[in-house]
């Protein structure tokens, strides 16, 4: 049985379960590659240069929007400081076509790199830096000292003032770097226990047990606070397994208010303000018609970029429609949705897609008999 947890797709690369951590303060792994650009090859960390390897993809808005800021550090450090940049994790199925994807989007001109950067199709790469540190998603930056030791780990957005105090050699120093590292250790225990968590909540889910699952999310709230993810498995629960909608609804509402820079998240939760479990005087129909209208529309407007993710914001858009009985403007987004999918969550998103596109589409009468068309039919 399935259990209501909000929508997340974007990002993220997993992580490997290599026995050995890759820990703040270790020797860095070396860089195995296949093919460099803008410079290289650098074969080694020569002592006494620092170094900041990132990790970044084309697909992924964040790294991209961060390459013009490593442009400029890079500048800045210039002699000092030796950045390079990893693509690591193009997701075409073949080597081939990853190569063909980095080109293409190199040649396109949205943005220029003025420092070396490489390509690995392997996944060598990411096992020996990404999935060793435990490190989740991109982008990512390894600053390496002039040890060739491994000095942070850090978003490329906010690596200046660890930079600088690498630079200056007061990051050792100081103790900031132990607390980074420990930080960074406290972080992964956090994690580990929430993978436990997790799968103890879909256990609880599958045997049909929401006592149990809902005391679980509980648990999972005191762990992460009330911002977080497991507080709207809570009003899902509530709503669609226990049928506590008095308490389950004003949450909702609640966390409308805290998710509006989320797309993910309000997806999620505009299917709860239309559950089919809350009475239709209870729902707040304009507040879901206001969702409704900033996913598809406020997002693509402010971030043009975010027209490459229809297809996780517009389904949840498509489905209220549908409960509204507009099916028109449900079936118009939901083929704008599975015409984004990329190639890479076909198998195991378009199947789905395509039969509540189905479940959407105006039947075709004829001499007394209606039938649905043919999914081909109707993403034409």
């Amino acid at each position: 049985m399935k259990i209501f947890l909000p929508l997340f797709v974007f990002w993220s690369l997993g992580v490997a379960s290599a026995n050995e951590v890759l820990e703040i303060g270790a020797a860095a792994p070396p860089i195995v590659v296949d093919r460099w650009f803008q410079g290289g090859p650098i074969g080694r960390f020569e002592p006494g240069k620092i170094y900041v390897v990132e990790f970044w993809a084309t697909w992924c808005a964040p790294c991209v929007e961060s390459i013009p800021h490593l442009n400029e550090l890079q500048k800045r450090y210039e002699g000092k400081v030796q950045f390079i940049g990893i693509d690591a994790s193009e997701r075409a199925q073949s080597a081939a076509d990853k190569l063909r994807t980095l080109e293409e989007f190199l040649a396109s001109g949205r943005v220029t790199f003025e420092y070396p950067h490489a390509f690995d199709p392997t996944g060598r790469m990411v096992d020996l830096w990404g999935n060793a540190a435990r490190q989740v998603g991109i982008p990512h930056a390894f600053i390496i000292d002039q040890q060739g030791r491994v000095a942070a780990i850090t978003h490329p957005m906010i690596i200046d003032n660890i930079l600088e105090a690498v630079v200056s050699g007061t990051w050792e120093s100081s103790g900031a770097m132990a607390q980074h590292r420990q930080k960074r250790i406290d972080a992964r225990e956090r994690a580990e226990r929430l993978d436990s968590l997790d799968a103890r909540l879909d256990a609880a889910a599958s045997a049909g047990d929401w006592s149990a699952a809902l005391a679980i999310a509980d648990e999972g709230i005191a762990l992460t606070g009330k911002g977080s993810r497991y507080r709207l498995t809570h009003a899902g629960l509530l709503i669609s397994h226990m049928g506590r909608i008095e308490e389950g609804y004003p949450l909702v509402e609640q966390l409308v208010q805290q998710s509006l820079d989320s797309p993910q998240a309000l997806g999620s939760l505009l299917l709860l303000l239309v559950d089919p479990n809350v009475p239709v005087q209870r729902r707040n129909l304009e507040l879901a018609a206001e969702i409704a209208d900033r996913i598809e529309h406020h997002f693509e407007s402010e971030k043009p970029d975010y027209v490459q993710y229809r297809f996780a914001f517009y389904p949840p858009v498509a489905e209220y429609y549908f409960r509204m009985g507009a099916t028109l403007s449900a079936a118009r987004l939901q083929r704008l949705a599975i015409e984004a999918l990329p190639d890479r969550y076909r198998a195991q998103m378009e199947a789905g897609m395509l039969e509540s596109l189905r479940k959407y589409a105006e039947p075709e009468c004829k001499d007394g008999v209606c039938v649905i068309p043919p999914c081909e039919s109707l993403l034409k």
